[in-house]
C-alpha cells in the first residue's frame, strides 16, 4: 500500500498546481472545489514525506 502511495507521489507533477488553480478560479462548484483542494493537500503532504524519506535514506547512506 505504502509504495503504491509513494508511486503516485513520484509521480506528481507541478503543473497541476496550475491547473487546479485555474479549474478553481473558473468553473467549480463549491463541492467540486474542496474535493480538489483535497486532493491537492494530500499529494503535497505525499510528496513531503517522499522528500523526507529521500533526505533520511541520503544521510544514512553518506554515514
Amino acid at each position: 500500500m505504502s509504495s503504491r502511495i509513494i508511486g503516485k507521489a513520484r509521480n506528481f507533477q507541478p503543473e497541476f498546481t496550475v491547473n487546479l488553480t485555474s479549474h478553481l478560479q473558473n468553473n467549480a462548484t463549491l463541492q467540486g472545489r474542496i474535493a480538489l483542494i483535497f486532493c491537492l493537500a494530500f499529494n503535497l503532504e505525499l510528496v513531503e514525506i517522499l522528500a523526507k524519506k529521500r533526505i533520511s535514506t541520503y544521510q544514512y547512506e553518506t554515514l
